[in-house]
């Protein structure tokens, strides 16, 4: 079965097309015979971020100038009711003034709640975001990645990038050849590929995660004594940096490479 199929309407992808199917095989077999119409309304989802850290800062940077904005009316609202002499005036100005003040003990708690999302360990930098970002090779919006890294999120990044690498390196067979012949999406569609391959969907699954993540290269001396030139993936958890990650070989962990000689390679 194709990966999408184009229907009266738009694309449909693999996994809405299972849905759609199993949907109808429902409909047959409790009513007896086929539907006369099928809809689809569940969107593809673009990525599977826990936090866009993007709209974090955006929400900070609005939340703040709110803030500033609302902070100027209420202290010349305050000025006002000291000058005033008219007590509707000054009850007007009362009602305003307590109004002001309730949106302003609103806006100080969304700040609160967004700045300490910054805390979070799903938080990327600034600086880091480029590796989350599309490259040739590495679609991060290809809907059968994501719904992939869906399904592999767990509850941290680290345990995240651990279920990512564990399936890439399980779930892949390795094959033999020079540069890459797939990327991303292509390799998860067959199921092969070299080390470049293999790190173009490690590289799309954990970005599109939201974990940063980049490409590595060296030439490497294996444990059965051959010299090569290798390509691997680092991905960037927060309070660790960045974790090498070879999928290539069932003896290598996240972290931890056992199929070539890291002092003697370079």
């Amino acid at each position: 079965m194709p990966l999408n199929h184009k229907l009266q309407g738009g694309t449909v992808d693999f996994y809405n097309t299972v849905y759609l199917l199993s949907k109808t095989g429902a409909w047959k077999y409790s009513k007896g015979g086929m539907p006369g119409k099928v809809n689809i309304k569940t969107p593809i989802p673009r990525v599977a971020y826990r936090l866009d850290s993007n709209t974090v800062d955006l929400r900070i940077k609005s939340i703040t100038l709110k803030l500033k904005r609302t902070r100027k009316v209420m202290d010349a609202t305050l000025r006002k009711m000291k000058l005033t002499g008219n007590r509707n005036t000054l009850l007007r100005l009362q009602a305003r003034y307590r109004s002001l003040n309730s949106t302003f003990t609103s806006l100080q708690k969304q700040l609160r709640y967004y700045r300490d999302l910054k805390n979070s360990p799903w938080y990327v930098p600034a600086s880091l975001r480029v590796y989350l970002k599309t490259t040739a090779h590495c679609s991060v919006t290809d809907p059968n990645i994501v719904y992939l890294a869906r399904e592999l999120s767990e509850n941290t990044t680290y345990a995240t990038g651990d279920s990512i690498f564990r399936w890439v390196r399980d779930s892949i067979d390795y094959s033999f050849y020079y540069r890459t012949r797939y990327g991303a999406t292509g390799t998860l569609k067959y199921r092969t590929g070299n080390c470049v391959d293999q790190a173009h969907l490690l590289v799309a699954l954990a970005r599109t995660s939201g974990i940063p993540a980049r490409y590595v290269r060296g030439y490497c001396k294996f444990i059965s004594g051959n010299w090569y030139s290798h390509v691997w993936v680092q991905i960037w958890i927060r309070g660790r940096g960045w974790v090498t990650a070879d999928t290539t070989h069932t003896i290598n962990t996240l972290g931890c490479v056992r199929n070539w000689d890291r002092n003697a390679s370079k």
